[in-house]
Parts: C-alpha cells; sequence; structure tokens
C-alpha cells in the first residue's frame, strides 16, 4: 500500500469516526426528545382529564344553581327584620340600596331597615344585576317585619 493509500484510509476512517459520533449523538437526542415527547403527552393527557372533570363538576354546579335560582323565584327569600318603629305598613314595597360595598333595603323613605351581612352581598349583586326583584313587607309586628325577597320574570 502507497503512502497516500494510507492516508487517504486514514482520512476516511477519521471521517467515517466523526460521522459516526454525530449519528450517536443525534440517536441519543432523539432518546430525549422521544421520552420529553412521551412525558409531555403524559401532562397533556392529565390536563384533558382534568378538564373534562371540571366541565363534570361545573355542569352540577349549574344544575345546583339553576335549582336554587328556580327555588328562589317560586318562594323567594324571607328575612326576619327586628322592627325599630320603622315606617312601613304590611305589603309596602321595600328598594335595595348599595352603601360601602354593603346592601340594604330601604324604605319609600331611605330610611335603612337592614343591611346584608358581606359575606351575602356577592349573591344580592348577583340577583340586582341579572333579574328583576320584588321585595315586600309581608308582615309587621311591634317586635320584628316579615320581609319576602322575589325574583320577578
Amino acid at each position: 500500500m502507497s503512502e497516500k493509500d494510507g492516508l487517504l484510509s486514514k482520512l476516511i476512517r477519521i471521517y467515517n469516526d466523526s460521522k459516526n459520533r454525530k449519528i450517536n449523538n443525534l440517536d441519543s437526542r432523539k432518546e430525549k426528545l422521544k421520552l420529553k415527547l412521551k412525558s409531555e403527552q403524559n401532562g397533556f393527557n392529565q390536563l384533558i382529564n382534568e378538564k373534562e372533570k371540571l366541565q363534570e363538576e361545573d355542569k352540577k354546579v349549574d344544575s345546583v344553581f339553576n335549582s336554587l335560582v328556580s327555588i328562589l323565584k317560586s318562594r323567594g327569600i324571607m328575612f326576619d327584620i327586628a322592627n325599630k318603629n320603622f315606617q312601613v305598613r304590611e305589603w309596602d314595597n321595600l328598594y335595595i340600596k348599595k352603601l360601602d360595598n354593603l346592601y340594604s333595603f330601604v324604605n319609600k323613605n331611605g330610611v335603612c331597615l337592614y343591611v346584608l351581612e358581606k359575606k351575602y352581598c356577592d349573591v344580592m349583586e348577583y340577583i340586582v344585576k341579572n333579574y328583576s326583584y320584588s321585595i315586600v313587607v309581608i308582615r309587621k309586628n311591634p317586635h320584628s317585619l316579615k320581609v319576602q325577597l322575589r325574583i320577578v320574570e
């Protein structure tokens, strides 16, 4: 074998080794990417399952909410208010007024009869914004007023 053939053979071997290393690096990178892809697919599938569970839960909550709204429409909500010599009569209409982020029931003269607790303000705000409503004094005695809030369709 001549010197040129030996040198050419050496270059071919070096080139071949270099290409084999690149192939091996690409193969290992390919395997890492496959593992990462499987991991991402598992995470995606978990998110899809969680989304489906949340959608089912949302349907249940909507069903319960709609049931509660229908009860509110048919029966209303009753409030017992201590009577502090308020100038109201039975069957007088009351109004809802928002003061300092709290909702209160006021009579036609603007006198506050009752202030809702803060925990009920979100519900009252939803009712006020989304429905027509009526608040009526249904019973009055010397110690208390019975007031009914109804959603009017």
